[in-house]
Parts: structure tokens; sequence; C-alpha cells
């Protein structure tokens, strides 16, 4: 890919998805802050009246939205970062490759239903650090203009 990551119109590499979430990445690239009004209601929006004097969005601390996990809890969510990398940068690859040779991408196939369904659960646990609707959505609250992010996930997460 041409453009790099957090460009308009990049894909989100394999290294962006961690047990902290979007909201850590956030915090260390508060210039984005102001595309994820939605996704973190606490945050003010440039045309809040509510909003307080001399409030800036980039500095409000944002916190992750899974914390305070059991041993085993924090090790089924290890099992299930690890699956959705695996398929994610399967995909990922071939999206890349079909890019570079103009063929169509063969995206990961489950081995079996059980692989399917512990996929579809990691997805479910996974979307609640990374909302990828609201990336997919993502939009500007300080531009009146509504100016979208634009990041790309060209592939099924699902």
């Amino acid at each position: 890919m041409e453009l790099e990551f957090p460009n308009s119109g990049s894909i989100p590499p394999v290294c962006f998805y961690n047990r902290q979430g979007l909201a850590d990445w956030l915090n260390r690239n508060p210039t984005y802050k102001k595309y994820f009004t939605t996704s973190f209601p606490y945050l003010y929006t440039p045309t809040d009246p509510s909003k307080p004097t001399g409030y800036d969005i980039e500095k409000v601390p944002l916190q992750t939205r899974i914390h305070g996990l059991s041993q085993a809890d924090s090790n089924l969510l290890n099992r299930q970062f690890t699956l959705f990398r695996n398929v994610y940068t399967f995909n990922l690859n071939a999206y890349v490759k079909s890019l570079e040779t103009g063929s169509t991408p063969i995206y990961y196939r489950f081995r079996t239903g059980r692989e399917r369904q512990e996929y579809r659960a990691a997805v479910t646990m996974i979307n609640k650090l990374y909302p990828f609707r609201a990336i997919l959505i993502a939009q500007d609250a300080t531009s009146v203009e509504k100016t979208p992010l634009g990041w790309i996930i060209p592939f099924p997460i699902y």
C-alpha cells in the first residue's frame, strides 16, 4: 500500500490491534480523537453547548473498555487476539497481493465450524475495543463539512 497508516485511505496494520484498544491508540495519537466523539460519548464535540471553557478534546484521557479481567478471561482474550490477528494478517496479505496482481483476493477459510465460531466470538470481543463500524464511518467532529477519516477495512471482519 502506498498510503501509510493512519492517513486517510490507509488500512490499519495488524499491530494496530492490541489489548488496550482504540482508546489507547487515540491517547497516543490525540489529533484523531475528534473522529471518535460518538464512540466515546464523554468527549464533547466542538459545538456542544455544555462543553467547559478551555476544553481541549486532545487532552481528555480515554479509558479502555475492557479491564479487571480474571486470569481465565485474560487468557481467553489473548487466544481471541491471536486468532483475530492470524485471520486479519492472512486477509490483509491476500488483499494487498490482489492489488499488486489484479487478481481476486482469496480470503481466509476456516478449517472447521468451531474455528469459525471462535473467530466470531473473538470479533465480538475485539469490537468492544475497536468498534469497526465506528472506525469505518468516523468523521471529523471539528469540521463543518464532517470530513470522513477514510480508513479502509477492505475485507469482511465478521
